[in-house]
């Protein structure tokens, strides 16, 4: 927020809450709690509300998809560039 307001920008864009930009309901009326609540529980392991701690697992539980790498068809063929990051080694 330092970073906007010292670049001069409106502060209805300075604090505006985060939105999924279709419904015009902020992330946290989508998803049934505030933000303050998924780092205390995350950070802190506190949530006083089983129904809230529930959601955020539940969430946590079917989006570590998107941690996994993406699976890569390797076709054999000969590298001509040098591999730096490893990725065609054999495993």
């Amino acid at each position: 927020m330092e970073l906007g307001r010292a670049l001069g920008l409106p502060e209805k864009f300075v604090v505006k809450p985060p939105s999924d930009g279709l419904t015009g309901l902020t992330d946290e009326d989508n998803l049934g709690f505030t933000y303050h609540a998924v780092n205390e529980y995350v950070r802190k392991g506190i949530c006083d509300d089983a129904e809230t701690k529930a959601k955020i697992d539940r969430l946590h539980r079917i989006s570590r998809f998107k941690f996994q790498t993406v699976p890569v068809y390797h076709n054999g063929l000969p590298m001509v560039l040098e591999d730096v990051a490893g990725f065609y080694a054999e495993k």
